[in-house]
């Protein structure tokens, strides 16, 4: 089993975008859904994608208004991201988030996003405390929290554990679970066609935390943020 740093680096970075239906699809999406939580700056405002992976929250953000500073771990993702931004202000950060965000003064920023299951890559549900409380504190009065992730408490049995992501005619991507009590471990499968029409198969794993969504309010709640909505999304708010 891989470390999160080398199943991205190693495994999953060069499909990530594809995975994801392209960039230009998955931001146009995000900066959809940003300008309906009214996530809009006229004044350079400062936002902190966590886990910003290729850009998908980090380019819309910053076509809203807002500098970003653009946190991950994975070279590969921030140096497309690099290459996609063009002329827009976004910061790339290549740094454990917890090891980051501890050292950004606080109050400095107006939004940060936590997307693409970066909170189920932490290693423990205290990290999981730790980072409500680093962006409590980096965040403004009135500062927005926007959480994504996937809820794996749900324990799959039998085939319902084989999971087909997406393929084409080059490249077929699924995934394998297996429960490990508080964690899941999640096998990325990727049968890539040869130029002989054979297939090569590689596989990677690596674990995410099972987190339930009931918890993450109550912790969130705990920690002076304000639930703005939960549906499908986490939207939090400092007072």
């Amino acid at each position: 089993m891989r470390s999160v740093e080398q199943h991205y680096d190693q495994h999953l970075a060069e499909h990530y975008s594809w995975l994801f239906g392209g960039l230009p699809e998955r931001t146009r999406e995000n900066r959809e859904l940003f300008d309906k939580l009214g996530l809009r700056s006229t004044s350079k405002e400062r936002a902190l994608d966590v886990g910003a992976g290729s850009g998908f929250q980090s380019i819309p953000l910053a076509e809203l208004g807002y500098a970003v500073t653009a946190v991950d771990l994975s070279a590969k993702l921030l140096e497309e991201l690099a290459r996609s931004r063009g002329d827009l202000p976004i910061e790339t950060v290549r740094k454990d988030i917890l090891e980051l965000i501890p050292s950004l003064p606080s109050g400095a920023f107006a939004v940060t996003v936590c997307m693409g299951d970066t909170l189920t890559h932490l290693a423990s549900f205290g990290d999981v405390q730790r980072l409500l409380r680093e962006v409590h504190r980096v965040l403004g009065p009135g500062g927005t929290f926007v959480i994504a992730m996937r809820d794996y408490t749900k324990e799959l049995r039998g085939d319902e554990r084989f999971i087909p992501v997406r393929a084409d005619e080059q490249t077929v991507f699924s995934c394998f679970l297996e429960y490990e009590g508080d964690h899941v471990r999640v096998y990325d499968v990727i049968h890539s066609r040869r130029d002989d029409e054979g297939w090569d198969m590689r596989v990677s794993s690596y674990k995410k935390l099972r987190i339930a969504p009931d918890w993450l309010e109550k912790r969130a709640r705990e920690t002076g943020f304000a639930i703005v909505l939960h549906d499908g999304i986490l939207v939090l708010r400092k007072a």
